[in-house]
């Protein structure tokens, strides 16, 4: 909990900066924000499509050595 805090009050503080240098100098915020909207992007686009994939098993066919491994769906407790 109190490196929850911590890292708040870290945050807070950085974006209180951030604010100050946006009274000075404008096009700075433009320059700072759109990389990490890029970053939150992709970040995103991990959690929804990475980590089901990396959850995926690939299926070997030991009767047939030069066919190609098949992917296969991961189970839930609703497929059984």
């Amino acid at each position: 909990m109190a490196t929850y805090v911590a890292l708040l009050g870290v945050a807070s503080m950085g974006l209180g900066l951030l604010f100050l240098v946006a009274m000075i100098l404008p096009g700075l915020v433009k320059m700072i924000f759109i990389p990490i909207f890029f970053v939150f992007f992709l970040a995103l686009h991990y959690v929804t499509w990475g980590r089901s994939m990396m959850r995926q098993k690939i299926v070997y066919d030991a009767q047939n050595p030069d066919s190609t491994p098949q992917p296969t769906r991961p189970t839930t407790d609703i497929d059984g």
